[in-house]
């Protein structure tokens, strides 16, 4: 260790209070550090010293941005005392910020959502698919979903109740709960459903890693050929774009969204508005999947998710490039409990075909 700033041993119960993941991030940051200091003989022996060898160490090694800024955060874990005197460093820090560029993240509303979530399916990932449209509808931290257990879920009365944080906490440092409605989306509410009738007790309801999630978004997005990448945020974005276009009051968006403040939600609503736009004309040329997705999804998912499930490939009709993407007039649909149920033929159903089938002709 370097100086006496440096404690002996972490306490267990310091170390619980964040994620197992975080953790190891914070010690491979700080060791990379103290690996600095000890080859160049520093010893600080105050926060001020400490504050002006990080600059050292930064304008030596030359870490990314995101590098630099989990070492401070590092050392304000491992040293709670460090809070508010590493001065210097948060200011260099703001530097590093400013520079770079930053890439917001693309909303991503329910209607598309439901025509990546088929997609999803029909490459093996058909809870995956699920989880993002729950996302849509819920505004679910990526987190959040990921780490949802069967036992984490209520069903009172017409809705869901997610409990989130369980243990661990959420972004608050405190468990919280959102809830999704029966009435809300019909559709997602039997696919939420089979989830939970394939799932074990105390079993994670997806059970993905947050890199897996991101990849199949990405890989997604390359796929249709957009000129942006959704990510494991954007449905969560998309969730407070839609809330704020239906008019809905902004404080019980923010409430239900479980942002901490007035004011950091008011500035994600005026980035997630803005790239709204970039969104709905990168996807426009997918409108009418969107459309045909939205009124057949329960069709296009199997009709039954088993436990650890990255669910049973189908090939869709998009995997096919067939015309009648969505099966003869009045097609048998399955719902929740794998039985096969008779649905008629809506209005749009012949519609979307015959748009379909014309524009494959032209």
């Amino acid at each position: 260790m370097a100086g006496r700033l440096f404690p002996l041993s972490l306490d267990p119960d310091h170390a619980k209070s964040v994620k197992p993941g975080t953790l190891e991030r914070y010690k491979g940051a700080l060791q990379k550090f103290l690996t600095f200091l000890h080859s160049e003989d520093l010893k600080p022996q105050t926060f001020d010293e400490l504050d002006a060898m990080v600059v050292h160490y930064k304008q030596q090694r030359l870490p990314t941005r995101a590098n630099f800024e989990v070492l401070l955060a590092a050392l304000e874990f491992f040293f709670p005392h460090a809070r508010g005197q590493l001065l210097w460093s948060k200011r260099v820090g703001k530097g590093l910020a400013i520079q770079q560029e930053t890439h917001h993240t693309i909303p991503l509303p329910l209607a598309p959502a439901k025509f990546l979530a088929v997609l999803l399916s029909s490459r093996g990932l058909t809870r995956l698919g699920v989880g993002l449209i729950v996302q849509c509808l819920t505004g679910l931290r990526p987190s959040e979903l990921l780490q949802l257990q069967k036992n984490h879920v209520i069903e009172e009365g017409d809705k869901f109740i997610f409990r989130l944080g369980v243990k661990g906490g959420t972004k608050l440092k405190r468990e919280q709960c959102t809830w999704l409605a029966f009435d809300r989306d019909e559709d997602v509410t039997c696919l939420f459903r089979r989830i939970l009738l394939g799932t074990e007790a105390c079993e994670k309801l997806w059970d993905h890693s947050y890199n897996e999630y991101r990849l199949a978004l990405r890989l997604l997005s390359r796929q249709l050929g957009l000129p942006f990448s959704f990510t494991p945020h954007s449905a969560r974005a998309g969730f407070a774009s839609e809330a704020v276009s239906r008019g809905e009051d902004a404080q019980s968006i923010r409430i239900r969204g479980r942002w901490q403040s007035e004011t950091s939600f008011r500035i994600y609503t005026d980035v997630v508005g803005a790239s709204l736009v970039k969104c709905m004309d990168g996807m426009s040329s997918w409108q009418n999947h969107s459309v045909g997705c939205s009124l057949h999804l329960r069709h296009l998912f199997p009709g039954t998710f088993r436990h650890h499930g990255k669910g049973s490939r189908t090939r869709s009709w998009f995997d096919r490039g067939d015309v009648d993407q969505f099966g003869p007039a009045g097609g048998a649909d399955e719902n929740y409990d794998g039985h096969r149920v008779q649905r008629p033929q809506s209005e749009g159903h012949g519609r979307y075909r015959l748009v379909k089938a014309t524009k494959k002709k032209g």
